[in-house]
Parts: structure tokens; C-alpha cells; sequence
């Protein structure tokens, strides 16, 4: 899922009501949504700077398995997000014990918990399945706040079995257009709106770090974390 960052014309939108209330649960979260930048389907808030990774292109050989069909695809990597506001931006990666920072534990933690609640409503309409939330690379700056992320959209993770073809796994990704179209928007909005996270101290500095991505269980139209 990564793209390689290419300008494009930048639309800078100004959110004309800039508190709205979000209900969770029974009572009301006040919400103050920021300025942005869009480039395609990336989102850089509050004039954050940022820099990426250079792109390396390979080729793939790919078979189709029902006609035995040989095509060749070039697979581009990198162009990825690497600093914010020229800080070298702290990946959510984990130690040689399989754990991330306690920072980035807790926000990876809150990050999750808020976009579920954020849009259950509208998960519950789903079919059965594992779906991945797709904010990529959101970034927390040093003061604690999003300053970026990608918005790919809502994926449902591809049914595999003995035997499956292409076309089947593929077939079992589907997801109704009109309701991903919800999901999505709604997201972005919870993106622009998010609540502060704690700040990333490395060295007794404050440092910009990634919180990743993170999946639900939707089985009988309920949402399982």
C-alpha cells in the first residue's frame, strides 16, 4: 500500500465550523478540527514539513492462476514518509522483545479505541470479516498532535482456503461502495478532529513518531477490536 509521493496540486481547505460535538457512547466529545494540506490522498495538517524516502522500482513476474498467464509489474517501494518538520520521524517498530516504546503502545492504544468508537455505527453495518483501517503513516508531531497521514480507505482482509483462486479471494474482499464511502469520510473527519497524544521523548527531546495502522473483527454485526 505504499505510493510514491508525486507532486501534485496542493488543495488547502479551511474547515468553515471549526468545533462540532461527537457523541461516544452516551456523552458528547467537543471536537476542534485543523487546517490542512491535500495532495491526493494525503493529508498534512497544521503546515507541518515534510520529507520522503526515496522510491525503489523492481519488477514482479506474476502468474494468473486460472489462465496460466505470465505479466510482468513493476513494484515501487519507499517514497514513504521520513521526516516531519526535519525531524527523522520514529517508526512504530518493536525491540528485539517484540514490543513498541511505551509512547507509542499508548497511542497506538488510544488511536484505536477512538476511530472504532468514532464510526461503530457504521462498522456494525458490515458483513462478516477482518477489516483494516486504512489512515496510513499517521504521524504525531512533537507537540503531541497529527500532523499527517495517508487515507487509502477500508479493506477487508481476503478470505484464503485450499484451492481459492484469484477471483475468489478477490470476491471475498468486496465491501458495499456506498457504505466504505461512509466509513472512509467519516475517518478522515476523526483524522482532522483526533485528540492530542502523548509526545515521544527520545534523549530528553521531543520527537515525531508513527502509530500505525490496526484492524477489527466484524462477525454477526458486531465490532470486535
Amino acid at each position: 500500500m505504499l505510493q510514491y509521493r508525486l507532486k501534485a496540486k496542493v488543495v488547502r481547505l479551511l474547515i468553515l465550523v471549526p468545533i462540532v460535538f461527537i457523541s461516544f457512547g452516551g456523552f458528547s466529545q467537543k471536537v476542534e478540527y485543523r487546517n490542512y494540506d491535500r495532495y491526493d490522498d494525503t493529508y498534512i495538517i497544521g503546515g507541518a514539513k515534510v520529507t520522503y524516502s526515496d522510491k525503489v522500482s523492481d519488477t514482479i513476474t506474476m502468474t494468473d492462476d486460472e489462465t496460466g498467464e505470465i505479466s510482468i509489474q513493476i513494484n515501487n517501494s519507499g517514497g514513504n514518509i521520513k521526516t516531519l518538520n526535519g525531524k527523522l520521524i520514529r517508526q512504530a517498530t518493536v525491540d528485539e522483545h517484540g514490543t513498541h516504546p511505551e509512547t507509542i503502545a499508548k497511542s497506538m492504544k488510544k488511536f484505536s479505541v477512538y476511530l472504532t468508537k468514532g464510526v461503530r455505527n457504521l462498522l456494525e453495518e458490515l458483513k462478516d470479516g477482518e477489516y483494516t483501517f486504512c489512515p496510513d503513516y499517521p504521524t504525531i508531531d512533537e507537540q503531541g498532535s497529527v500532523a499527517y497521514f495517508e487515507m487509502w480507505g477500508l479493506v477487508k482482509t481476503a478470505k484464503v482456503f485450499p484451492g481459492a483462486t484469484a477471483a475468489q479471494m478477490k470476491a471475498s474482499q468486496y465491501i458495499d461502495p456506498a457504505l466504505k464511502k461512509q466509513i472512509d469520510n467519516k475517518v478522515i473527519r476523526l483524522m482532522l478532529g483526533a485528540p492530542k497524544f502523548d509526545v515521544l521523548y527520545e534523549n530528553g527531546k521531543p520527537v515525531p513518531y508513527s502509530i500505525g495502522g490496526f484492524s477489527v473483527k466484524v462477525k454477526g454485526h458486531r465490532v470486535k477490536m
